[in-house]
């Protein structure tokens, strides 16, 4: 378990120049506060760094906005990506195992946008998929056998963890290739005004299979849909009838 003493003599170590302090703000987005080397010591542990949180959107303002980063020294990395050394958290997953990524050749494009309209005259507004809430929505449709490349679009002002249930999701890039290190993903964070990319292999088990926002205020009010997974062949659906007695 690190220590404050760790982290300064780190910041010896690598002749470190910069401090970057990492957050993730009430809507789901990081935001980062970065300082001179020569303004971080031991007091930083104990006080935590001052910094001003009216221009965070959802934030208070600048008359009641004074706040305090209190770092962990559990989470200081050294950053590969900037020009000078710099200390920063969020280091990169180890990589325990590798896989062979599906197919990405004939997968099915899938677009979805997540909003959420101005209030009606009642005063009321709901989340919608592709302009839709919940309750209105047809079910998305796949076959057995059929990958499915998801690009989920979020034009909402809050963040969105996006879970499908039954399966699980292979991130992607823009250029809707593998980001790496690959992992499946139960759950993929769609951010404020951004946008993620996934392949899913509809692989087994036809049904109907629920997709939902897993902050469960936001499910409740619109953000979820069904998959309905249809079965491709007869063999299909003997393999997923459950064998005789069980529950």
């Amino acid at each position: 378990m690190a220590t404050a003493a760790d982290v300064l003599q780190m910041v010896k170590d690598n002749e470190v120049k910069f401090i970057d302090f990492r957050f993730t703000d009430t809507r789901g987005k990081e935001q980062h506060v970065s300082v001179p080397v020569k303004v971080f010591d031991m007091s930083k542990f104990d006080d935590g760094h001052a910094f001003d949180g009216s221009s965070i959107a959802g934030w208070k303002g600048i008359q009641a906005s004074d706040m305090l980063l209190m770092p962990d020294p559990n989470s200081v990395r050294m950053d590969p990506f900037t020009d000078e050394p710099t200390l920063p958290p969020s280091p990169l997953p180890d990589v325990h195992r590798h896989f062979d990524p599906p197919t990405l050749e004939g997968a099915t494009k899938v677009d979805i946008l997540l909003t959420l309209p101005p209030a009606g005259p009642d005063g009321k507004s709901e989340f919608q998929v592709n302009g839709v809430p919940f309750w209105r929505a047809k079910p998305y449709r796949a076959t057995v056998g059929e990958r499915q490349i998801w690009i989920v679009k979020n034009d909402s002002k809050y963040a969105h963890p996006f879970h499908l249930h039954g399966f699980f999701m292979l991130p992607l890039d823009e250029r809707l290739q593998p980001i790496r290190p690959m992992a499946w993903k139960d759950t993929i964070n769609v951010p404020v005004d951004g946008t993620i990319r996934f392949l899913v292999d509809f692989n087994e088990r036809p049904g109907m299979w629920m997709f939902h926002c897993h902050i469960l205020d936001h499910a409740d009010g619109g953000l979820m849909g069904h998959v309905h997974l249809e079965a491709a062949s007869p063999t299909d659906l003997e393999h997923h009838k459950r064998p005789s007695g069980s529950w």
